[in-house]
């Protein structure tokens, strides 16, 4: 019985386990450090005041906020940039790559804690030369995910 129950544990512990083996998150990483640090210098505020806003609400939003006084709305080929960087051509297919990846890991992580997408936003923000995503339910931080989970999704 204790081999049974150890097993069914390592099995759960493997199962959320994501190996980067291309180095995806040292990439994107790098590339939303440069995003935000070119804003910050543009808007004059320290880059751990910027942030990209994901709502998901009936279409998925993507905002640029930096402190309080800043909210500029991007489009898809902006938000492709953030985490590709200005290196990767910004074609068509490759922008609905990442938005149909964001919408994937928005609706994953919705219907894993029964939450409904509409009342649900995600803000990444770089500090510390680390990128944190954080989950807000009805404007209250929820949760801080790992960018691997997001990454999973992208590529």
């Amino acid at each position: 019985m204790k081999n049974k129950k150890l097993n069914i544990d390592l099995k759960a512990f493997a199962a959320n386990i994501v190996v980067d083996a291309f180095g995806y998150e040292e990439m994107i990483t790098k590339n939303a450090m440069r995003y935000v640090e070119d804003y910050s210098n543009q808007l004059n505020v320290a880059a751990n005041k910027v942030q990209l806003l994901i709502k998901p609400s009936d279409r998925l939003s993507y905002h640029l906020i930096a402190s309080d006084h800043f909210n500029k709305p991007i489009g898809l080929e902006e938000l492709t940039s953030f985490f590709t960087g200005d290196q990767v051509l910004k074609t068509d297919p490759i922008c609905k790559r990442v938005e149909n990846g964001i919408n994937s890991f928005i609706e994953d992580y919705c219907k894993k804690w029964q939450f409904d997408r509409n009342q649900t936003s995600f803000y990444i923000s770089v500090d510390n030369k680390q990128l944190f995503i954080k989950a807000y339910l009805n404007d209250k931080n929820i949760d801080q995910i790992a960018i691997k989970s997001i990454i999973k999704f992208l590529f």
